[in-house]
């Protein structure tokens, strides 16, 4: 028998389970941290002859995510896609197994039963989904292992994640299903956010009308990769504007990932959106450590990017001390 047989078998007993309590929840969670998740990890080098690896996050980001609609059937055909994603699943459901198992002794880790459950039970269906593709696209075994994923996020299923975001998943205004693909919609909005207030440069005014018009952040990216070697970055610029790019997918035509994707992604770039420690302390906006001259000379790298006429339009910014970053100088 093969191991994702012996996998899928004993995940049965936990998949087919009607609202779990706290302690079946922790037992699964318990079977993929000590059980499960080894399983798959044999199953996978069965199946693909290619073990799981070990790679830093940095190289987890540019094999595992594409950095547009050009880039899908292109790394779809790449086996480093399949290993990356699988080495993703791989520790971001540990993650959450190991978290689910360490709250089962709270109280109030009842409440949340059916959510830990649907989260663990959605990233392994998700882990199947992934073989199925190598499967499918790169040896020409469709339906290899029997099960499929609708692709697609429509507008209603959005507009649901929406009330679940709004009123906190509270099961009397809104469903309680799992909605992390709709993070990547935010996670999208908080790099744009970072890096437009990071940098100053919010848009351009046309100053007939004061209206303000949008600065594409392709241009912002440019004026900042020509000076990223005199500043500091939590991540790097490349990785930045490949997330970024990802993300416009699921934005622009509702195009589903991998359930795992945003987390992951999400933890990568928290040094970047959330600050840390820096050599003088702690500050959110530690993710940027850059000097004023630096500054203003991406600023002027931009305006001249976009050729401005000064008698019409300016860029709209807000002044160097109050940008969302650490001033070295």
């Amino acid at each position: 028998m093969h191991k994702i047989d012996v996998f899928r078998k004993e995940f049965q007993q936990y998949s087919s389970l009607n609202n779990p309590d706290a302690k079946q929840v922790s037992n699964f969670a318990s079977w993929l941290e000590e059980r499960g998740i080894p399983l798959f990890k044999e199953a996978f080098q069965q199946e693909t002859n290619r073990p799981i690896p070990s790679l830093p996050d940095e190289k987890l980001i540019e094999q595992a995510y594409p950095k547009g609609l050009n880039e899908i059937d292109k790394k779809q055909l790449q086996q480093t896609f399949y290993v990356s994603n699988a080495q993703i699943f791989v520790q971001t459901c540990s993650w959450i197994a190991s978290t689910v198992v360490n709250a089962s002794s709270d109280p109030r880790a009842e409440v949340f039963s059916s959510r830990h459950f649907d989260l663990l039970h959605y990233l392994v269906l998700d882990a199947m989904v992934l073989l199925d593709d190598w499967a499918h696209l790169t040896q020409d075994v469709p339906a290899m292992y029997g099960i499929g994923k609708n692709a697609w996020h429509s507008a209603s299923q959005i507009a649901l994640a929406t009330d679940q975001l709004i009123f906190s998943g509270s099961p009397f205004f809104a469903f309680t299903d799992n909605s992390t693909d709709s993070g990547i919609a935010l996670l999208r909005i908080a790099l744009e956010t970072r890096m437009r207030f990071g940098f100053e440069l919010l848009g351009v005014v046309e100053l007939s009308t004061q209206s303000v018009l949008p600065l594409n952040l392709s241009t912002v990216f440019k004026a900042i990769d020509k000076h990223q070697h005199k500043f500091k970055l939590a991540v790097p610029l490349q990785h930045i504007e490949r997330i970024y790019g990802w993300s416009n997918i699921y934005v622009h035509i509702g195009l589903k990932h991998f359930m795992w994707s945003p987390i992951f992604a999400l933890r990568y770039m928290n040094r970047l959106l959330r600050g840390g420690e820096y050599s003088k302390g702690f500050s959110v906006n530690a993710g940027i450590e850059i000097d004023k001259a630096t500054l203003l000379a991406i600023q002027d790298e931009a305006e001249t990017a976009y050729n401005l006429d000064s008698t019409k339009y300016e860029l709209s910014k807000i002044p160097v001390d109050q940008c969302a970053v650490v001033l070295t100088a």
